[in-house]
């Protein structure tokens, strides 16, 4: 089923799987084919009693759903008379909001019960009417078969043809086939009709189609066979073996080059005929183009429509697109399961507590986020909040903007906070930045390579807020690492003597052998990562803590290797690691922004860019 904004899923419960399904079936007046059931958990009986009940989810069209409710409500306003005087109709009052689509499931009502050739004026009067008597609509001609009174009547098009036997009594085979000649019904009989009426099986007073033509099949153009299906849904079980609803995947990808569409053979055509006889040519469909939509290419053959770029496939006015960006258009929640994209995601709405959000890509989401998951490969950017309660984290290889975190765990490049963090784990390979208004840290852990700048850290009540910038322990264990891999090849090199042997003939000295050139090139670059990281860690020593307003008493200061425990409020001052110390200097703060080195920043408050 295709992903829509009417797509709704319900749960069903009953002693076994096939009675779910039929109560559902039921409950939603729909059929098998239109929907998608996924059975949650079998019922399992003991001692003849069901220990637990069997639960299957229903995906299905709410739209459907609504028309046929509709139809089935409208058809019980309608009441259809067979008489030998005419076939009548009574039209009984509907409901104001039913009489948009009364004149439609009437005449869908007549075909289905084999009155194809209604009075169109005198049903559409009725329907305009509703005035609850009934009318004829249809009047068949009538004739006397041995004793019994019956009519034959076609289709408008003569491809179905009608019996209906208004008297009790058998037909002889011998008089049926006298009165289908007189009809000119020659072709296409039904025996298992035919049999009925001669043996008394048919059911006096309803009409039966007694023959059928045949349609003429069309010398079709190539069949366009799509080489994928947006209806697929993926689903994953818990340990509990029950379907976590959540994890619902309904994205279908593709990779540039991935054939998408394909264009089959051309099939010949036949003719067909009408239940009297008249033959019905076939017609030369021409030939179609591929639907070729955004981000696609047509091979050079015209047989294949492949996709341009890697992306998500979707299908908009019958064009096949290939999008970089997947875009949910409300709320991340049980229609739309959790979002897992290759590219970039944009969310117009909010990300629902426990679901997640992972892309290669761009993560942009216009509402906020509650207690979720988010991964990006590049930036996120939230509008509002990003708030958790055990759970939610965000992970992003680029920045992470929003107006205001609570509770939650960010690890990014860079972290932009507009308003405030209360009580987060913030950890940037970069900066921190809270420079919006009020621009505050309190609680909570805040972790930077390069430095901290907020316009206030901590707060009045002397919230325990740690900042830690520069920390190299992570330096240290790799330099640690370099080290050891460094002396290991240092020996690994004295290990090699080369031989004064010359070689046999000539007077080269004989080369070393190939083990030793690939230790000494080994060395080498053990060597150059060593001294970077040690360039880094002495870089790391750079580490500050910016602070626009005021830093609050509570508050633990960590850069580099030093540590200092605010007991007094320092305001509008740079920490920096000094003679082994903490420091508070004269306020100095360059922006540190990639895209532009060096400018002096303005030391009033800004707000999240978007």
């Amino acid at each position: 089923m295709a992903q829509g904004p009417s797509v709704r899923q319900a749960e069903f419960s009953a002693g076994t799987v096939d009675e779910a399904v039929e109560l559902g079936l039921r409950t939603l007046g729909l059929a098998a084919d239109e929907v998608e059931i996924a059975v949650v958990r079998k019922g399992e009986r003991k001692g003849g009693f069901f220990r637990s009940k069997a639960v299957v989810s229903i995906a299905y069209d709410e739209e459907t759903c609504r028309r046929k409710q509709e139809e089935a409500a409208i058809e019980k306003a309608l009441t259809l008379r067979y008489a030998p005087h005419g076939f009548t109709l009574k039209v009984a009052p509907v409901p104001e909001t039913l009489r948009g689509r009364l004149l439609d499931v009437t005449v869908q009502f007549l075909v289905a019960n084999h009155v194809p050739g209604f009075d169109r004026h005198v049903v559409e009067r009725l329907v305009e009417e509703q005035s609850d008597e009934p009318h004829v609509i249809f009047e068949p001609e009538v004739v006397e078969l041995a004793g019994a009174r019956a009519s034959l009547y076609f289709s408008p098009s003569e491809m179905e043809a009608y019996y209906l036997q208004y008297d009790q009594g058998r037909i002889g085979r011998d008089v049926l086939d006298e009165a289908l000649a007189r009809k000119r019904i020659v072709r296409g009989l039904l025996d298992a009709a035919v049999e009925a009426i001669v043996t008394g099986s048919y059911t006096v007073g309803l009409p039966i189609v007694v023959a059928r033509g045949k349609p003429p099949r069309d010398d079709l153009a190539p069949a366009i066979e799509y080489q994928f299906d947006l209806n697929t849904i993926r689903l994953s079980f818990k340990e509990d073996s029950s379907v976590d609803f959540r994890d619902v995947m309904r994205l279908s990808f593709t990779r540039q080059g991935d054939v998408l569409v394909r264009r089959g053979r051309r099939t010949g055509g036949e003719a067909g005929w009408t239940v009297t006889g008249e033959a019905l040519p076939f017609e030369v469909e021409p030939e179609r183009p591929l639907p070729s939509g955004r981000h696609t290419a047509v091979s050079k053959d015209g047989t294949e429509l492949r996709a341009a770029i890697d992306g998500h496939i979707e299908v908009h006015d019958w064009l096949v697109c290939v999008e970089e960006a997947y875009v949910v258009k409300g709320d991340v929640d049980y229609h739309t399961g959790n979002v897992h994209f290759d590219g970039s995601v944009i969310i117009g709405g909010d990300v629902l507590p426990e679901f997640e959000v992972k892309a290669k890509g761009n993560v942009e989401i216009f509402g906020s986020v509650d207690d979720a998951v988010i991964e990006a490969g590049g930036d996120v950017t939230v509008q509002f909040g990003i708030v958790a309660k055990g759970r939610g984290r965000v992970t992003a290889e680029g920045e992470v903007r929003a107006r205001h975190f609570e509770n939650v765990t960010v690890s990014a490049r860079r972290i932009a906070v507009a308003s405030s963090a209360v009580n987060c784990r913030l950890h940037a390979r970069e900066i921190v930045e809270a420079t919006g208004n009020p621009g505050t840290l309190v609680g909570g852990v805040t972790t930077a390579r390069d430095a901290v700048v907020a316009n206030s850290i901590g707060s009045e009540l002397g919230t325990r807020t740690e900042i830690i910038v520069g920390d190299p322990a992570e330096s240290d264990a790799q330099i640690k690492e370099l080290k050891r891999l460094v002396a290991r090849k240092e020996r690994e090199l004295g290990a090699f003597v080369v031989r004064p042997e010359r070689a046999s003939g000539g007077n080269e000295p004989a080369t070393p052998p190939p083990e030793r050139g690939r230790v000494e090139k080994e060395l080498l670059e053990f060597r150059a990562k060593l001294l970077a990281a040690e360039e880094a860690r002495r870089r790391l020593a750079m580490a500050k803590c910016h602070v626009f307003n005021r830093l609050y008493d509570g508050t633990c200061v960590r850069l580099f290797t030093a540590k200092r425990a605010v007991t007094e409020d320092i305001t509008h001052s740079t920490l920096l690691f000094d003679k082994e110390q903490v420091r508070p200097f004269p306020f100095q703060y360059e922006d540190l922004q990639d895209d532009a080195p060096g400018r002096a920043r303005s030391e009033q408050p800004s707000g999240l860019e978007r």
